[in-house]
């Protein structure tokens, strides 16, 4: 998880040492824990509950919150059903990961 591709918001020495400390299961369970405040595109308690549950600086944080609203916009019914199924990583990567690479320049 956080393999660097390019220049881009997640892209500082800081944010790619909270990839590192996280983990892809550290970054998925803080994502899950604030995911019900991200139901709602554009409401300022996504992006604070996941600021504070990763130690992502603010624009790096932007990419996150943006990744996870457009998942929830674009594969909702795919994803309620089991966020963790191949179908909804499929979907994410099909309508919100070349976004989400370009804002913060690293792979999720």
């Amino acid at each position: 998880a956080g393999a660097q591709i390019g220049e881009g918001a997640c892209t500082n020495t800081e944010d790619l040492g909270r990839f590192d400390v996280l983990g892809e299961e550290g970054l998925e369970q803080a994502i899950t824990s604030c995911i019900g405040m991200c139901f709602i595109p554009g409401q300022p308690g996504c992006t604070t509950c996941l600021e504070g549950a990763t130690g992502f600086s603010t624009e790096c944080t932007a990419c996150f919150v943006a990744i996870t609203e457009c998942t929830i916009l674009s594969c909702a019914g795919t994803c309620a059903v089991d966020a963790a199924s191949e179908a909804c990583a499929q979907c994410r990567e099909e309508n919100c990961t070349a976004d989400f690479v370009e804002c913060s320049g690293v792979q999720p």
